[in-house]
This record gives C-alpha cells, structure tokens and sequence, in this order.
C-alpha cells in the first residue's frame, strides 16, 4: 500500500498519523565550551641556589 493513501484514509476517519504526534527535537548546536583557567605567573624564588646564580644585566 502506499503511505500517502493510508494517511489519506486515516484523515479522513479522524485519526491523525504517529508522526503528528512525535514529539520534536530541539537542534542544538555544538557544546559550549568551559573558558580555561589560566594561572597567575609567579616568580620562582631560586634562594637555595644565590650563590650558584649570576645575574648578566
């Protein structure tokens, strides 16, 4: 049988189709993504090595 004729006779007895009744999706787009947490530079304290370094300025 052929689908428009069945949807045809099911109309015209007043049953709607299941596709009427499916429920619809949402489109959704790609996931947000969580911003990065970026760390504070700190500067490394090298005490334990004063006498190993040389400063060059």
């Amino acid at each position: 049988l052929d689908e428009k004729k069945i949807e045809e006779y099911l109309q015209k007895h007043g049953i709607d189709t299941m596709r009427d009744l499916a429920p619809k999706r949402k489109i959704m787009g790609p996931p947000k993504r969580k911003p990065m947490k970026r760390r504070t530079t700190q500067k490394v304290h090298n005490e334990h090595l004063s006498n190993v370094l040389e400063d060059y300025t």
